[in-house]
């Protein structure tokens, strides 16, 4: 009876793949598809048997159409007459801007080594892709053609040819957004692409989690932060090998030069209390960077207690990110709040939930409320009456409680 249900299950699900395959296609041929929405197509969706066959058709659905500009592609496998009728669908639209291929394989056939370049694609993300050579080459070639705005390459298993290949590229080319994750690459490789993207004046946005970044890349990384043309304003670093020694070399040698970075993420890594004091230090100091997450960073009471004693001295930080461990200070952080006038936003595994039961964190997160109307304007001495008016029909109760009990002249 199982066995019927799954077999009835399968043949529904086939059935209703191949409708979709239909009514796509032809969408596609009539010029009905919205142009500005992706397209996705999921080999996995249709039977083994049938996946080259539904592939060929939406290819070919494609290449009639002419106008795309999002494409998506995931599991399924190019022979060398897929890939050569990919090729033309490439060829055909000229305004694809934005490509996605996930678990996509290559059979026996050498793509080209211009062949992204073809539809001078900006947005290009592989996932889990097989990158041989050719497939490497191919993408080095459109980022070093200036027309790749975006890259991501996310779950590849790469040789050091391959690599080589990609990291020589990247720093060649005007991305303004990069994310390599889950990508065991050799460090003297990334400290190059690092080195290399110190030059690169778009770049704005840099995720490398889960690369294997420890203390060999923090020369490069510091240069890359400190160079006077970089505009890097998001950095992610999450899941790497970054210890207190690193953190203390970047807040000393790279953060204090960069005026631009806004977001730092440091999750899960192991820096530890001195990690936690070197960034704390360096908040002091730096009013440029809005958000900091340190989940999982073996930050433990100490490390905690002190960065929560600067708190009150930081002028700049908006959002703070982090675990556990920073629940149980809470007397000591209600008191730190009380001082801080731009925290925003506090996120703990329970923070939401203890804000709604807690009385301290409830207090807390009053305070980050009123953070959020710019309570340091309430607060000051002479408070501009142009203000008033905005604050009492505002219809935000915390703020107007805040301005009568600490300017009870406003309603004189």
């Amino acid at each position: 009876m199982c066995k019927g249900l799954i077999e009835a299950s399968s043949a529904k699900r086939n059935t209703a793949s191949t409708k979709w395959l239909m009514k796509v296609s032809q969408q596609l041929i009539d010029g009905e598809w919205p142009i500005e929405q992706s397209v996705n197509f999921d080999g996995s969706a249709f039977p083994s048997h049938a996946e080259d066959s539904a592939t060929e058709v939406f290819l070919s659905s494609v290449e009639r159409n002419g106008e795309l500009k999002r494409l998506r592609m995931s599991n399924v496998s190019l022979d060398i007459k897929l890939l050569a009728l990919f090729q033309r669908a490439l060829v055909v639209n000229q305004e694809l801007s934005s490509l996605e291929l996930c678990n996509v394989r290559f059979v026996d056939a050498d793509m080209p080594k211009t062949f992204f370049t073809i539809a001078g694609i900006e947005e290009l993300s592989i996932t889990r892709c097989t990158i041989q050579q050719e497939f490497a080459t191919s993408v080095g070639q459109c980022i070093r053609s200036g027309c790749m705005k975006i890259l991501r390459l996310l779950h590849l298993s790469l040789d050091d040819e391959c690599a080589q290949e990609l990291m020589t590229a990247i720093p060649k080319g005007s991305l303004s957004s990069l994310e390599i994750k889950h990508a065991r690459i050799e460090a003297s490789m990334v400290a190059d692409m690092l080195q290399g993207l110190s030059q690169n004046a778009q770049l704005k946005t840099l995720h490398l989690d889960y690369c294997g970044i420890d203390d060999q890349h923090v020369p490069a990384l510091s240069n890359l932060l400190s160079f006077s043309s970089t505009k890097l304003e998001t950095l992610s670093l999450k899941m790497n090998d970054l210890d207190g020694e690193c953190i203390g070399k970047l807040a000393k040698q790279g953060l204090p030069h960069n005026q631009a970075l806004k977001t730092l993420n440091l999750s899960y890594n192991p820096i530890g209390d001195d990690g936690a004091r070197h960034l704390s230090d360096l908040l002091v100091s730096n009013i440029t960077l809005e958000s900091l997450s340190m989940v999982e960073c073996d930050i433990w009471d100490d490390g905690c207690a002190q960065f929560i004693s600067k708190l009150p001295h930081i002028k700049g930080l908006k959002q703070l990110i982090v675990d556990s461990q920073w629940e149980s200070h809470d007397t000591l952080l209600l008191e730190a709040m009380q001082q801080n006038y731009t925290l925003t936003q506090l996120w703990t595994q329970r923070s939401a939930w203890l804000m709604k039961q807690d009385p301290a964190w409830q207090q807390i997160g009053f305070l980050l409320r009123l953070n959020a109307a710019k309570r340091r304007i309430l607060v000051e001495r002479d408070v501009p009456l142009s203000v008033l008016p905005k604050v009492f029909t505002s219809g935000d109760a915390s703020s107007i409680f805040y301005l009568l009990t600490h300017q009870p002249s406003a309603i004189r």
